[in-house]
């Protein structure tokens, strides 16, 4: 007996879908449990990747927002040419060059407005415009008499922004100790947790003219004296572009003989957490996902096995083996749906507990689960693939079917 004629492709999906939902109704306790197992399954792992990826964020957010963390500091002093920070400059991994002077030569003493037996002995550094730990840096380099402090002179000397601050410059002649006195306008006063030393930084041509000064090389202190373009350094500032640059970029300093302290260690703190977090949660979802998807293929094949009959009809119906694979395939892409929005949805309910216990337990550390809406996209994605994956054996066998079964059936 020859099979009914057949239908259209458009129309053979259409009446192997709306069979495929209604059959999937039909056996609703089933359907439930597939659902429910995979949200079981899923929830976990929405909150292991929620924990994982709010750990490792949060420790790379902290450190790529304190620029201390891209500083590289030269241990040792040299003479660094134009030519030296041209290259610098250059380099994709540098956010910030600025030469500086000698350390000897830029000590200053800071006296109060307020109490001139108030006093302060600071560090003097360059700053221009990018600089990562002054935000007013550009107006500091447009005004040579302006000055940002850091916290602790602020507190020691009673000063506020706007303020003006005696600064003592003192050299050593062949005669006696001379000092010189000059007014320092506070534009900024530093976050103390950038740092807890006594800096103070002013612009690069005001610290030049301190250092000549000192040396002798100018008989009076000029703050508006433009330093000699092709002047060697004796050291400098410098901050790579992001966390990831800092280890490049000490490498590229010690080619050139220029040995540099940095915070590489909890940079590759950080690195080696993400890595070992990542293998983590690979290993637990390959684990489950893969239990589930096996599970979710032998249910669906069983179901294949008890429809055997009904898919013949289906056969004889004129629907080809082609479509008849997409019968399986509709009930998984449901149960991975629904099992998601499952999972999402309780995933939201303990996500608050989750951090709340992180918080009370160690509430200083940057623990928490965070899920972004790409993360669940994402997650709805894989799940959907591995569904169609554990039904393609289903759907394969569906489509070897013969017809002529649906005849024979008791």
């Amino acid at each position: 007996m020859s099979p009914i004629p057949r239908q259209s492709l458009v129309a053979q999906l259409r009446t192997v879908v709306r069979l495929s939902l209604l059959d999937y109704r039909h056996e609703a306790t089933l359907s439930l449990c597939l659902i429910f197992g995979l949200a079981a399954v899923m929830t976990p792992l929405l909150v292991l990747f929620g924990l994982k990826f709010g750990i490792v964020d949060r420790l790379s957010t902290q450190l790529s927002q304190d620029p201390r963390t891209r500083e590289l500091r030269p241990l040792v002093h040299g003479r660094f040419d134009p030519a030296f920070f041209q290259a610098l400059q250059q380099r994709g991994d540098v956010a910030f060059v600025l030469p500086t002077t000698r350390f000897l030569s830029a000590q200053v003493i800071f006296r109060s407005p307020h109490d001139p037996r108030l006093s302060v002995t600071a560090e003097l550094q360059p700053t221009a415009e990018g600089d990562p730990l002054v935000s007013l840096a550009a107006k500091i380099a447009a005004d040579r008499a302006s000055v940002a402090i850091s916290t602790s002179i602020a507190e020691r000397l009673r000063l506020r922004p706007d303020e003006s601050v005696d600064a003592r410059i003192t050299r050593q002649t062949a005669d006696d100790i001379e000092s010189t006195p000059v007014a320092l306008r506070v534009v900024q006063i530093l976050p103390p947790q950038l740092t807890d030393r006594d800096l103070a930084f002013v612009s690069l041509p005001t610290l030049v003219a301190i250092e000549d000064y000192r040396e002798g090389g100018t008989p009076v202190l000029d703050l508006t004296m433009e330093p000699n373009s092709g002047r060697p350094y004796a050291s400098f500032r410098i901050f790579a572009r992001t966390i990831y640059d800092v280890a490049t970029l000490r490498e590229y300093l010690a080619s050139v003989d220029v040995q540099t302290s940095t915070q590489l260690a909890a940079i590759d703190l950080l690195t080696r957490m993400d890595g070992m977090l990542t293998a983590l949660f690979l290993i637990i979802a390959l684990l489950s996902g893969g239990g589930f998807a096996v599970s979710l293929a032998v249910t669906l094949w069983g179901g294949a096995e008890r429809k055997r009959h009904e898919l013949a009809v289906l056969r004889l119906l004129g629907a080809t083996g082609g479509v008849i694979i997409v019968f399986p395939m509709v009930q998984a892409l449901l149960t991975a749906c629904f099992g998601w929005g499952i999972a999402v949805a309780m995933h939201a309910l303990v996500e608050g507990p989750v951090n709340e216990v992180f918080r009370r337990q160690l509430p200083d550390a940057p623990l928490g689960s965070v899920l972004h809406w790409q993360h669940r996209l994402t997650a709805v994605l894989v799940t959907v693939a591995i569904a169609l994956l554990a039904s393609s054996a289903a759907g394969i066998r569906a489509a070897r079917v013969r017809p002529e079964e649906g005849l024979r059936h008791e």
